[in-house]
């Protein structure tokens, strides 16, 4: 799996999901705070705080960054958690 995100955001955070996964989850319950969701807790979805105004590009993968692609990181977090069945996100 590999995803390639570019948003922009003013202080928000992102949810990550597999659409498969979470058909039956109530998009209104994945709020603050985030470790109290059962969507979050069982593994169907992840939230990341994102810092302040700005563009972001975000890559999901299930492998190591190359060399080139590890040099442009400038944050990163690993084992998320999120279970991704069908293959999107």
């Amino acid at each position: 799996m590999e995803v390639v995100l570019s948003l922009w955001s003013d202080a928000a955070a992102l949810c990550l999901f597999d659409p498969a996964a979470c058909a039956a989850v109530d998009p209104a319950a994945l709020r603050f705070p985030f470790h109290l969701n059962p969507a979050v807790r069982d593994g169907q979805a992840v939230m990341l705080a994102l810092p302040g105004d700005g563009c972001f590009t975000v890559r999901l993968a299930d492998r190591a960054p190359t060399v080139e692609e590890a040099r442009a990181i400038h944050h990163s977090v690993s084992r998320l958690g999120l279970e991704v069945k069908s293959g999107s996100v």
